[in-house]
């Protein structure tokens, strides 16, 4: 069995973005950028004070105390085109306003006596001290690099700034979400049977929308190869499908039996992990779709962790992302555990953190049906295939964060 980054790498692979499309700045917020963006504008505009004070000639400030002619105010947003000055005079400024041409130093107005229209300055400042230069931020022409990056309220502010009030961004993928099981019924269907509530899909549903897909639920499918192939095949317009259940080599998992009929070429099936070793990634081909296409386990916390893992790095590929995959981060073993030689495991954790250094606590239990283990954990801690025995406290562990509510 291939190990989980090598699956990863296999899915990566065999995904690309789904196009562009132009889109207001300011209904950007989340999207991930489809190019760079070219300043139209030097920020700051002109020579600009760093705050309210004073604007001299430093030359006359490098005797101490400096008495000096106050001309007036300058308020942000003033034209300083006409503001002259010469030796011994100053013009009081405000924070954002531009300086004028002559002056080379803002003094704050804490270190004067703050009076016209005659000033005295208390204190000395460095020549240039309290100017903002022109261009110090940006200028015309300059790119601000965020082709591939999720776009931020900051960046939004960056891009609106620089004068970019549209911009490319990469289309949300639309997803299929399909459940199976003939023990399983959706919310729509539920009739207080004995029948198992399909809690799967609004897991499914939840993290590809967090992650910027548009998925649509499709309902559940019971465990009869023509009603699976049949929905399969009906299939349109769908960037990729998502399937739970089926997946695994029961008498009655039809996903693992219908590839050839419903157009499925698989480019792994089963990986060495725990939990969700029976998952799958291919590609379904029929005569209205070309999409990837996932089978995830049927048990709950294994559809979630191998959505997390493989499905939601797709969906950020497809979107352009630079850099889809999760990011690891180093914790602390909590109290101990014991490991057994063979798979890769994924075990729940509690992460908490006490005097700055990040602890791991597993969960009480790592059965992979136990919903609770996934809603009051942080993270999943990914322990190697040849570790064996005991881990004591304090051992370094790595970690993906999945749920942050209440850590950070």
């Amino acid at each position: 069995m291939i190990k989980p980054d090598e699956a990863l790498k296999i899915v990566l692979d065999n995904i690309s973005p789904v196009g562009a499309e132009n889109i207001p700045t300011y209904s950007a917020l989340g999207r991930v950028a489809a190019q760079k963006i070219i300043s139209k504008r030097d920020i700051p505009l002109k020579n600009s004070s760093a705050m309210d004070g004073y604007a001299v000639y430093n030359d006359d400030i490098a005797v101490i105390p400096a008495k000096l002619k106050v001309l007036g105010v300058i308020a942000a947003g003033d034209d300083v085109s006409d503001k002259k000055m010469g030796k011994g005079e100053c013009w009081r400024i405000m924070t954002g306003a531009h300086v004028p041409v002559q002056a080379d130093t803002v003094v704050e107005r804490e270190l004067t006596d703050d009076s016209m229209p005659v000033l005295t300055v208390n204190k000395g400042k460095k020549k240039g001290d309290n100017i903002r230069p022109a261009k110090d931020d940006i200028a015309i022409g300059d790119a601000v690099e965020c082709k591939g990056e999720i776009i931020t309220p900051y960046m939004i502010s960056r891009l609106i700034s620089i004068g970019a009030f549209h911009i490319d961004v990469y289309r949300k993928p639309k997803v299929a979400v399909i459940s199976t099981g003939s023990e399983i019924a959706s919310v729509s269907e539920y009739d207080s049977s004995d029948k198992m509530i399909d809690a799967n899909a609004p897991a499914i549903i939840g993290m590809l929308s967090e992650s910027g897909a548009e998925p649509s639920y499709l309902g559940v499918v019971p465990d009869e190869e023509s009603k699976l192939i049949n929905i399969l095949n009906s299939l349109k317009s769908y960037d990729l499908v998502a399937i739970s259940g089926g997946i695994s080599a029961g008498d009655f998992d039809c996903m693992a039996k219908i590839s050839e009929k419903a157009g499925i070429k698989w480019h792994f099936h089963n990986v060495n992990q725990k939990p969700g070793k029976p998952v799958a990634f291919g590609t379904l081909q029929t005569g209205a779709i070309s999409a990837p296409i996932f089978g995830l386990p049927g048990n709950p916390v294994s559809c979630m962790f191998c959505s997390y893992y493989y499905l939601i790095p797709a969906v950020r590929g497809m979107q352009g992302m630079k850099e889809p995959v999760h990011r690891q981060i180093t914790a602390v073993l909590g109290e101990e555990i014991n490991k057994k030689r063979g798979r890769i495991q994924f075990d729940r954790v509690k992460l908490e953190v006490t005097d700055g250094t990040l602890y791991a606590y597993p969960f009480r239990t790592q059965n992979s049906n136990v919903i609770a283990s996934m809603v009051e954990s942080h993270a999943f801690m990914e322990l190697a295939d040849d570790l064996e025995g005991a881990l004591k406290p304090g051992t370094p562990v790595r970690v993906f964060i999945f749920n942050r509510a209440g850590l950070f």
